[in-house]
């Protein structure tokens, strides 16, 4: 048979049984949990088509998002079958990349992969799938345009540069902490590709990513530049305490197999993904030989990955405010997956012959329970945490109440049990009833939106930088257009009868809610995600 074709069969054993081992372990994730800020904000943006978060300069921030809206299901399912998706395909995708650079190596390719889509063992926010969607969104588009690079070297596939390089932009306007991953690794991936690359590839590259980061920085344009959101988080250069939180992140991954918490081994449900993973070595890997030779290959593999991963890690190094694990496990996990691989196979390559893939099914197997132990330990954090249960039964109730309301309509939340946060319950009520009215928490701040009295009503105004980007205006709300809702300290909902006497706006003649309701239309569609 054609080797070329027995090549693309492996190729297809390999991605098949990354994704199966993937979801084994992924499946355990709730499509519910909600830190109770951000999700209610993407749903709305994506329901809408809104891409940009103006006040962070990310104009594509939500690109990875507007295939869920293809799905024909709820947002909320759909956010996580997309994020699973992007998560599996960076194992696909770091697999090939590592199969073009060392042909001879299918075993830590396969690995390398493996590990990119399920090892993020401290990553807690990483199973909120639709707050960290954009991330996996953007993962999966660097490490496809990194494979589409080094293929674009090789003869006759010159074509491949377009789309490399243009997904390589989108995934820096996406999210700007993956510029130091898209500037090393070319290098390294020409430094053992064959042919090597010529000078117009690296041309192309780094003008995308000039033009990118101009854009960043308002040297392109219309001029202007927001960082509000970025200008919050302090930085520290200093090279001992940077060097110090750098090896404070490499722990965060790497301490659960060294001292792993016994109690969240033993739980039966880690069995499925190891299953998976043992079946999945023997049958889409071809042999290999684990000799002496290969040798210095895994130890290149080793010192790649952990400078891959420490890439990966220094846009959150370089703060002293970003010390927690989460969202930070991303970037990291193609070099992790790669030095995790690299450092199993050396080790057993020491073995005698016999015991060698013996070896590696028993550490490789050791990491692949860690990491699903894990998963599953954070989603029982998960369930005792997520904003979603609280937050959807205040919204069933208010959307019983009133199946729609009429255009314009303001609903002021008094909230007792501190449910809400501002951005999350004005961009609730917004989704539900398809941007016909719009909520306000009583006595919030943010930076996005503000309630001003006046003698006319309440103008809720919006910040300069979405007004346009979100189709978003400052709205004049008259009295009779308001609608006062308690959500009390015993979950119970409210809508209120009589004008509150705190609310600084002289009361209507007629305070009347419900004349607000409309039953007529049918349910929106966004309704489904409370279901």
């Amino acid at each position: 048979m054609d080797p070329s074709v027995l090549q693309r069969a492996g190729h297809w054993r390999a991605a098949v049984s990354i994704c199966i081992v993937f979801w084994l372990q992924f499946a355990w994730v709730s499509p519910t949990n909600f830190n109770g800020y951000d999700e209610w904000l993407n749903l709305s943006l994506t329901s809408r088509g809104i891409l940009a978060f103006p006040y962070a300069n990310r104009p594509l921030a939500l690109l990875w998002n507007v295939p869920t809206t293809w799905l024909g299901t709820d947002l909320v399912t759909a956010h996580y079958l997309l994020h699973g998706l992007y998560l599996s395909l960076t194992g696909v995708l770091a697999y090939l990349i590592v199969r073009r650079l060392a042909p001879n190596a299918p075993l830590l390719a396969w690995l390398a992969g493996t590990f990119a889509a399920t090892w993020a063992p401290r990553d807690f926010l990483r199973l909120d799938s639709v707050q960290m969607l954009l991330y996996g969104g953007f993962m999966a588009a660097t490490l496809c345009s990194l494979l589409l690079l080094a293929g674009s070297w090789r003869p006759g596939r010159a074509w491949l540069l377009a789309p490399a390089v243009a997904l390589a932009f989108c995934a820096l306007r996406t999210y700007e902490g993956c510029l130091p991953l898209l500037v090393a690794a070319p290098p390294a991936l020409a430094a053992v590709s064959q042919p090597q690359p010529r000078w117009h590839w690296a041309l192309a590259w780094y003008s995308a990513l000039v033009v990118g980061i101009a854009q960043m920085l308002g040297w392109w344009g219309d001029g202007t530049t927001s960082l509000a959101y970025q200008s919050m988080i302090s930085r520290d250069l200093d090279l001992l305490p940077l060097a110090k939180r750098l090896i404070q992140h490499f722990g965060f991954s790497a301490d659960p197999l060294i001292r792993p918490t016994w109690q969240e081994l033993a739980v039966p449900r880690v069995m499925p993904a190891l299953i998976a993973f043992a079946v999945g070595l023997a049958w889409a890997v071809p042999a290999d030989p684990l000799s002496a030779q290969t040798r210095r290959t895994y130890a290149w593999a080793v010192g790649l990955g952990l400078l891959l991963a420490g890439l990966g890690w220094a846009p959150f190094a370089i703060s002293p405010q970003l010390t927690s694990p989460d969202r930070t496990q991303f970037l990291p996990a193609p070099g992790m997956g790669l030095a995790l691989a690299g450092a199993i196979l050396w080790l057993a390559s020491f073995l005698p012959h016999r015991w060698r893939m013996v070896g590696v099914a028993a550490l490789a197997g050791w990491v692949m329970w860690v990491g699903t132990a894990r998963i599953l330990a954070m989603q029982r954090q998960w369930d005792e945490r997520s904003a979603f249960p609280a937050q959807a039964e205040f919204l069933r109730h208010l959307t019983r109440w009133a199946p729609d309301l009429r255009s314009n309509t303001l609903v002021v939340l008094f909230d007792d049990t501190a449910t809400w946060g501002a951005i999350a319950f004005r961009h609730a009520v917004e989704y539900l009833y398809e941007n016909r009215a719009c909520g306000y928490l009583w006595g919030s701040r943010n930076m996005l939106y503000r309630i001003d009295v006046t003698p006319a009503g309440v103008v809720y105004e919006t910040g300069v930088d979405i007004r346009r980007a979100w189709q978003s205006p400052p709205t004049l709300h008259r009295p009779h257009e308001i609608v006062f809702v308690r959500y009390g300290s015993n979950r119970s909902v409210t809508v209120l009868d009589h004008w509150p006497e705190s609310f600084p706006l002289s009361a209507p003649a007629v305070y009347a809610p419900s004349a607000r309701v409309v039953t007529a239309r049918p349910a929106p569609k966004a309704r489904a995600v409370l279901h």
